[in-house]
């Protein structure tokens, strides 16, 4: 084939397609004439039904970004991310209930009997929907129980490596004294009940149920009994030499009782623990249902389009 040639088929290939988009082009825009009208809005029966379709499958897509944002935050393993999966979570249930009020018209100009039901229904569920999310989220951003376990991972466990250091230290300074055996029983008294309650703080973090944390609270009470017990008995046994080890593992146990303590207030706040309840429970199954009358109404909608364009 000649380079004319070739060049005077390439023209008449562009001129063709050319045509065949002004064509299309064409057609589409007469044809959102007749669906939407000069204003761009819905026009009959048929471009109801289209624009219920596209609502519709707007607000599935909301709800389940907003259902999967809400599990995100209650997940989330640090403030910031907590309020990051909360915002989103918000701003797509948000994005629901705008595109609810599109589809309220629509549903009420040429929705069957059953879909405006439905809508009944649907507005109903969501707005509980939307009561338990508040809830579930202005709990997980708090994270209490993250952070009393946070705390017991930390700064708890720190003070009681240095109270195991202080008491060793001790029970070296008074090797070869005459009471070396019974400050070395009093120390270990110490140091095992200490350990006692930073084994308890896991359970009473994970634990939701008040009566069960009184009563693990109740058991470190009696070991802290114990280590003021041993610790009152030690300071007329131990030499000169061993006071500051004493004075050290003082220090050490005042910081393990305020970490715990501060561990016991923020685990009784239980944000985490009734955030998961309440996501795993009544909120699974009001998304659920929000979610099968979308799904019923979408059915609709795809049935009036289908009637349109028989």
């Amino acid at each position: 084939m000649s380079a004319a040639l070739r060049e005077k088929r390439v023209s008449l290939n562009a001129a063709a397609a050319v045509g065949l988009g002004l064509a299309l082009a064409a057609s589409l825009a007469f044809l959102g004439f007749l669906l939407f009208g000069p204003q761009g809005r819905p026009s009959g029966v048929f471009g109801r039904a289209v624009e219920r379709v596209k609502v519709l499958s707007r607000m599935q897509a909301a709800l389940h970004a907003a259902v999967e944002g809400e599990k995100s935050a209650v997940l989330a393993e640090t403030d910031e991310e907590s309020r990051l999966f909360a915002e989103q979570a918000a701003n797509a249930t948000l994005a629901v209930e705008q595109a609810r009020r599109e589809l309220a018209p629509l549903v009420d100009a040429e929705g069957s009997p059953k879909d405006k039901e439905l809508l009944a229904e649907f507005t109903e569920a969501f707005a509980a929907f939307r009561k338990i999310d508040t809830e579930i989220l202005e709990l997980a951003v708090q994270n209490t129980n993250l952070k009393a376990a946070r705390i017991s991972r930390g700064p708890a466990r720190e003070a009681l490596l240095r109270l195991d250091a202080a008491l060793e230290g001790l029970r070296r300074a008074c090797a070869g004294h005459a009471a070396e055996r019974k400050i070395a029983t009093l120390a270990y008294e110490i140091q095992l009940a200490a350990l006692h309650i930073l084994v308890q703080h896991a359970p009473h973090i994970a634990e939701p149920d008040e009566k069960r944390m009184d009563e693990i609270e109740q058991d470190m009470r009696a070991a802290d009994a114990r280590i003021k017990t041993a610790l009152e008995g030690l300071p007329v046994l131990v030499p000169a030499a061993g006071k500051p080890m004493l004075e050290a593992a003082r220090a050490a146990l005042s910081d393990f009782d305020r970490d715990t303590r501060e561990v016991l207030r923020l685990s009784r706040q239980n944000t985490n623990v009734r955030s998961l309840a309440l996501s795993l429970g009544q909120k699974r199954k009001v998304a659920a249902r929000c979610e099968e009358i979308l799904a019923a109404l979408q059915e609709g909608a795809q049935a009036t389009l289908f009637k349109g364009t028989r």
